[in-house]
């Protein structure tokens, strides 16, 4: 009876053991961490932190390396330990790779994800949709433009008016830096077309719009064809 009792109390204490163990189990990597975004300067990565076995709960640490052209030869990239990196100038022509740490009670480990694309420059704006002129092509008319529709995030727009020949070609600059424009005499029997200039830190891209119609005259003044008459009788009382 009592080597009954001492081989239970053994497989007890085995089995309390593996379950201690299976519990307090330290961070292994089963599937490595991901990398999405652009590869362009100024875009934002984002970490995945992968996946893993071991006991929970579990942290997850996070540094960004800046390697060769072919991945390799990485180095940490300094105060780059959130789960996003804003790539900068510095990354042009290299590959990123993020570094993810799981930690938990019972120890760590580390795991390193693939690289991203060639780092490139950053992006100028680029034009999805030509600028529009709104308004009457008439002298003394007001025309106004949108800027048209703009990728890469553009931070500031100029304009240049071009008065052109009445097929729209042939143009030379008039007006101002302005959004809007006044028509005159100047312009009469032409057409009107705006170069919209879109800008970011990167550089500048130009859109033009289409030609107005024709500008024309203003509406002649009213001129006296037949002079006004007056009907009654000129006598006092009378109307």
């Amino acid at each position: 009876m009592w080597k009954i009792v001492s081989v239970l109390a053994l497989v007890g204490l085995l089995s309390g053991a593996a379950a201690q163990g299976a519990v307090t189990a330290a961070p292994s990597n089963t599937a490595p961490p991901k990398i999405s975004g652009g590869n362009h300067e100024g875009d934002t990565l984002t970490a995945t932190s992968g996946s893993w076995s071991g006991s929970t709960p579990m942290s997850f640490h996070y540094r960004w390396r800046r390697c060769n052209s072919s991945g390799g030869n990485c180095r940490d990239i300094d105060g780059a330990k959130s789960q996003t990196y804003r790539l900068s100038g510095d990354d042009i022509g290299h590959r990123i790779r993020v570094s993810v740490t799981a930690q938990n009670s019972s120890g760590s480990a580390n795991a390193l994800s693939g690289a991203t694309a060639t780092i490139a420059k950053g992006l100028q704006p680029a034009n999805t949709a030509a600028p529009v002129i709104s308004g009457t092509p008439r002298d003394g008319q007001t025309l106004a433009t949108t800027n048209g529709g703009w990728a890469n995030s553009p931070t500031s727009f100029s304009y240049q008016w071009k008065h052109c020949d009445t097929r729209g070609a042939n143009c030379s600059n008039v007006g101002g830096n302005h959004s809007t424009y006044k028509v005159d005499r100047g312009d009469i029997g032409s057409t009107i077309r705006v170069v919209v200039r879109a800008r970011n830190r990167y550089g500048g891209t130009a859109a033009v719009s289409n030609p107005t119609g024709v500008v024309g005259e203003q509406p002649a003044a009213p001129g006296i064809v037949t002079p006004p008459t007056i009907a009654g009788t000129a006598r006092d009382g009378q109307t």
